[in-house]
């Protein structure tokens, strides 16, 4: 590591890169009566400080024994809120609905209320500090807006989820190991239009069939559910809720229209004829 860069031991924060083996070690001449720069006292004795290490923290002894690394612990008084995406999901039986994730977790689809469980099938707690099981979200709204942007996610939809349980905090977000899922924010259709519904998208897991957002245009045929019918399955409270896209145009044409379109038409056709006697005059002339 390069001079400047800082450690989190028990006694606090070191600074001092040349300093790190004494942090993980204890004092690096401790255990060798003969070694050259040993802190003594005047009658030969370590020092307290040699003796005690970084901070005045007995360290311990013994090759690799390193001090464990505490991470600062939070007590909120409510839940953390965060921001994820995620594709929605319909069970097979269309009896249940839930969320697959984009990246680590999309093999285990989970509900509006779970629990995270490690992905590599261990069987320590998530969110486990050597391992990257846990659910996984963002501080910013606008961050993970941004992942909805890339070719592969323009069909999921955007999570407001509440952490639960142990967590660990990151620079831009959290790894948790529970999680409610308050919002989830459609996208647009394919075709542009506002989302209408949740339909078949074409792919799935095994027992679950991925929905994506569709006009009523596009739905067609596809299994589908409506956003409020989504909800109701998911429970929980759960609110769904259409994003941006353009208003869907009229199906067909009123009375109003029709005589609009009649005259236009009418007004063509009388050019059209304008047109043809000139012809025919320039022909009889010639």
């Amino acid at each position: 590591m390069p001079n400047g860069t800082s450690w989190v031991t028990m006694a606090g924060t070191v600074t001092n890169s040349g300093r790190r083996h004494e942090v993980g070690q204890g004092s690096r001449d401790r255990g060798r009566p003969g070694a050259a720069g040993r802190a003594r006292r005047g009658d030969g004795t370590p020092s307290r400080r040699s003796r005690r290490g970084v901070g005045g923290i007995r360290s311990r002894r013994g090759p690799g024994r390193a001090m464990r690394l505490r991470l600062p612990e939070e007590r909120p008084t409510e839940p953390p809120t965060g921001y994820k995406i995620a594709h929605p999901v319909l069970s097979q039986d269309g009896t249940r609905v839930g969320f697959t994730g984009v990246s680590l977790g999309g093999a285990l689809p989970y509900g509006v209320l779970d629990e995270a469980r490690c992905v590599y099938g261990l069987r320590h707690r998530a969110p486990h500090r050597r391992c990257d099981c846990g659910f996984h979200c963002v501080h910013d709204r606008t961050e993970a807006e941004a992942l909805l942007c890339t070719a592969e996610h323009r069909a999921a939809v955007l999570l407001e989820v509440s952490v639960l349980g142990a967590y660990i905090r990151f620079e831009r977000g959290f790894r948790y190991a529970r999680q409610r899922v308050r919002t989830a924010t459609l996208g647009p259709c394919g075709c542009g239009a506002v989302a209408a519904a949740l339909a078949d998208a074409g792919w799935g897991r095994p027992g679950w069939r991925a929905l994506t957002a569709a006009c009523a245009g596009c739905v067609r045929g596809r299994t589908s559910l409506s956003p409020a019918a989504f909800a109701r399955l998911a429970g929980e409270g759960l609110r769904v809720r259409a994003g941006s896209g353009v208003a869907e145009q009229p199906a067909g044409l009123g009375v109003s229209e029709l005589v609009a379109e009649a005259a236009l038409l009418q007004a063509r056709l009388d050019w059209f004829q304008t047109q043809l006697a000139q012809l025919d005059e320039r022909g009889s002339q010639g």
